[in-house]
């Protein structure tokens, strides 16, 4: 994606690229690239893609790959119901 002025051009016509949804979309970017000046907004130099609220605040500042893959996996461990031996 190039960077552009306005997030609204992003999420026109878009949807989530985790969940599919296309209500109340966002436009994800690293954190670690642009400065922490109080601003939510990222240099457009970082923008990951389209996300739903829930689905970007799912992520946090510090979260990786591995830790996603292991948090799936510790939900697909208890959604069945049961607890493990």
């Amino acid at each position: 994606m190039k960077p552009r002025n306005h997030y609204g051009d992003y999420v026109k016509g878009a949807k989530c690229e985790v969940c599919g949804s296309t209500e109340n979309l966002g436009v994800d970017h690293d954190h670690s690239c642009c400065p922490r000046n109080g601003r939510s907004r990222s240099c457009g130099e970082c923008v990951r893609g389209t996300l739903c609220q829930s689905c970007n605040m799912a992520l946090t500042y510090d979260v990786t790959p591995e830790i996603l893959r292991a948090l799936a996996d510790y939900l697909e461990k208890y959604e069945s119901g049961t607890t493990p031996e």
